[in-house]
C-alpha cells in the first residue's frame, strides 16, 4: 500500500472468518460490499482467479484490505 495515500476506510472494519467465494475454504478477511455476507475471495483462489477477473479490485477488493491479510 502506498504510504502516501489515506488509508482504505474498510480497514475499519474487523477482521472476521470468511468463506472463499471460489472453493469455500475459510479464511481471514474484511467484508467487501460487493461479496454476499460471509464471503470473499480467499488467499487460496487469488492465483487462480486474477488472471480470470476483467476487475478484480472492484470485484473482489484490495489485498492487504479484504483478502491476503497478515495475522497481528
Amino acid at each position: 500500500m502506498n504510504r502516501d495515500a489515506p488509508a482504505h476506510p474498510d480497514l475499519a472494519k474487523p477482521v472476521r472468518w470468511l468463506a472463499c467465494c471460489c472453493c469455500g475454504q475459510s479464511f481471514k478477511g474484511r467484508q467487501f460490499h460487493n461479496q454476499d455476507t460471509g464471503h470473499g475471495l480467499g488467499p487460496c483462489c487469488v492465483d487462480y482467479v486474477t488472471p480470470r477477473c476483467e476487475d478484480v479490485p472492484r470485484t473482489y477488493g484490495l489485498p492487504g484490505v479484504h483478502y491476503g491479510i497478515e495475522a497481528p
